[in-house]
């Protein structure tokens, strides 16, 4: 890899990974094929992925399954649906020559110092090889987590984590939307600390099961911009190279360049 490439986490949610049927094979073509054309570029993709639980709905539960939250615990769901997403996920990228492998953490790992160095060191050792981490929440040893997936929360905040953790050069979004899409039905093309407030109402709230939807991408992306992170919204059926340099979607300008970027930000059209 080029020692200018950027460590780039990608989030990508579970309407863009688990449709009804299950995981979302034209999507995973076009994923797999993305990551390979990043680490072409020298760039060094990590992913942290949703749709464990979407997965084990559409695949394995019966309808009285689905709806039932006593006999089929949520943490059941969360395992169950972890198997077949990250293994589908590594044979894809396994038939594009890329090694991948899946990491399943908590919180405490990314906030307890000890447990967070080891995560940091596995995700460096992937990287220093070319591989790439796929990254999910561990929904079988934190109810709290497990709950924020039954909702919908998408790990959107988790993604900010792990950048942050990483110190990665940005984080990309990846949904269902163009972008953030403002009150005028027009799309909001760079948000910075003029409009900021604007890009969190335009965002809305969260639904009433505590769904993250558009807003905790907003937040969150606002929050690593605050860290001097840039961050992306887009649509994930975008080429990953539109996205990174903001040719598509909403483009959160960061407020001040981390000490360690090797980027370079060009607000131009």
């Amino acid at each position: 890899m080029g020692d200018q490439g950027e460590k780039i986490v990608w989030k990508i949610g579970s309407k863009s990974n688990v449709d009804d049927l299950g995981l979302r094979t034209d999507r995973l073509s076009h994923y797999a094929d993305q990551f390979a054309d990043q680490i072409e570029r020298g760039n060094m993709p990590i992913g942290v992925i949703s749709g464990a639980i979407a997965m084990a709905n559409a695949m394995y539960l019966e309808t009285e399954e689905k709806c039932s939250d006593e006999a089929i615990t949520p943490q059941m769901r969360a395992t169950r649906g972890n198997a077949a997403f990250f293994v589908t996920w590594i044979m894809a990228l396994d038939n594009l020559g890329i090694k991948a492998g899946e990491l399943l953490v908590t919180h405490h790992e990314l906030n307890y110092k000890p447990e967070t160095k080891s995560f940091i060191d596995t995700v460096e050792d992937y990287l220093s090889v070319g591989w790439v981490p796929l990254i999910n929440e561990s929904g079988s040893t934190d109810d709290k987590e497990t709950k924020k997936l039954v909702y919908g929360g998408d790990n959107d905040g988790l993604g900010e984590v792990v950048a942050d953790r990483t110190m990665a050069d940005r984080i990309c979004f990846l949904t269902e939307e163009e972008g953030l899409i403002g009150k005028d039905g027009q799309l909001i093309e760079v948000v910075d600390a003029h409009n900021a407030k604007e890009a969190l109402e335009a965002a809305g709230e969260p639904g009433k099961l505590g769904s993250g939807g558009m807003r905790s991408k907003v937040e969150a992306a606002l929050k690593a911009a605050g860290k001097g992170r840039p961050a992306h919204i887009a649509h994930a059926k975008y080429a990953f190279e539109l996205i990174r340099n903001h040719a598509v979607g909403t483009f959160f300008v960061p407020t001040n360049l981390p000490k360690h970027s090797r980027i370079v930000i060009n607000t131009c059209d």
